[in-house]
C-alpha cells in the first residue's frame, strides 16, 4: 500500500509482513533491545490474558497464561473475578528481565510483575 506524498515530499509505504496469532486481544508489544525476542501481552475485559514470548532466531514460542491475582491484594469489591490482563511490557536494558503491568477483570487493579528471561 502506498500513500500520496506528504507535504514534505516523502511517501509512506506500509504492508503486513506477518500475522502472529495469540489467544487474547494484544494490548502491548515490545522487542528486546538486542532484537532477538518479541513479547506480546494482552487479555480481555474479563482478564484471562497472558504473554507470548517469541525467539525471532529460532521461532520458538513460549506462552504464559496469567493466573488469578491473590484476592487479598485487591481493594475492589469483586474479588471473585480477579483474572489478569497484560497492559504493558518492557525489557530491562540487559534483556534479562521482562517487566509487565497488569489489570484485573473489569479494569480493576492489577500488579506489576518482573520475569527472568532465559537467554
Amino acid at each position: 500500500m502506498s500513500t500520496p506524498a506528504s507535504p514534505c515530499g516523502y511517501h509512506l509505504a506500509v504492508r503486513v509482513i506477518e500475522t502472529i496469532p495469540v489467544a487474547w486481544s494484544p494490548y502491548a508489544v515490545t522487542f528486546s533491545h538486542d532484537g532477538t525476542r518479541l513479547a506480546i501481552g494482552g487479555g480481555s475485559w474479563y482478564g484471562l490474558g497472558g504473554i507470548t514470548l517469541i525467539d525471532l532466531r529460532t521461532r520458538e514460542r513460549a506462552d504464559l497464561t496469567m493466573g488469578p491475582i491473590d484476592p487479598s491484594l485487591l481493594t475492589h469489591k469483586r474479588k471473585d473475578v480477579a483474572q489478569r490482563s497484560v497492559s504493558g511490557l518492557a525489557f530491562t536494558a540487559d534483556d534479562r528481565h521482562l517487566l509487565v503491568s497488569t489489570w484485573t477483570s473489569g479494569v480493576g487493579q492489577g500488579a506489576a510483575l518482573a520475569f527472568e528471561v532465559d537467554h
